[in-house]
């Protein structure tokens, strides 16, 4: 077990305590759920792809399979790409939530201190995005529209990791908005 593996569980740990604590705190049952379960989906993905790669498989692994076993489940820098996430959770426990209440109300230049987990987050998930395409590529980029729509992201990376952010960001923005 590598110290990288350690910090991940000792992280999904410390979400799973945040998220006990919000819920008996603010006694609503279900807006924990999926800051939980996108944790232990970030957190535990080496583990599962790692499972993964011992099941018999036919051939090569294609780009996409390539390209998460190079970026996420054999690299120990996967951790620091995924913490600010987990961080920005850790955050919001009732003791020290720094979206509400004395923290919360905290500004410099118009920003709050939730800036700092969600600037660190999107950096992480553009870099884990960039060498992902990256190994994408590298391992041939596969064949019909997946390879092509592949190859050609992988050689606009900075606009394709910003789609991917705009994306990402919308989709969890609304979903707090409607949560």
């Amino acid at each position: 077990m590598q110290p990288s593996d350690l910090l991940r569980y000792a992280l999904w740990l410390a979400a799973a305590g945040v998220a006990r604590a919000n819920r008996r705190h603010y006694r609503m049952p279900t807006t924990w759920a999926p800051h939980l379960a996108l944790n232990t989906a970030a957190l535990l993905l080496p583990d599962v792809l790692r499972w993964l790669d011992r099941s018999p498989r036919q051939g090569a692994p294609g780009p996409v399979r390539a390209a998460l076993e190079q970026v996420v489940a054999r690299n120990p820098g996967y951790v620091l790409c995924v913490a600010p996430f987990t961080a920005g959770y850790l955050a919001s426990h009732p003791r020290f939530d720094i979206y509400k209440g004395p923290l919360g109300a905290l500004r410099l230049a118009g920003f709050g201190l939730d800036v700092l987990p969600h600037g660190a987050t999107a950096l992480g998930l553009t870099l884990l995005a960039g060498d992902a395409l990256a190994a994408a590529d590298a391992a041939g980029g596969g064949r019909g529209r997946l390879g092509g729509a592949l190859r050609w992201c992988a050689r606009r990376r900075a606009l394709a990791t910003g789609a991917f952010i705009a994306l990402l960001t919308l989709l969890w923005e609304s979903g707090e908005w409607l949560a």
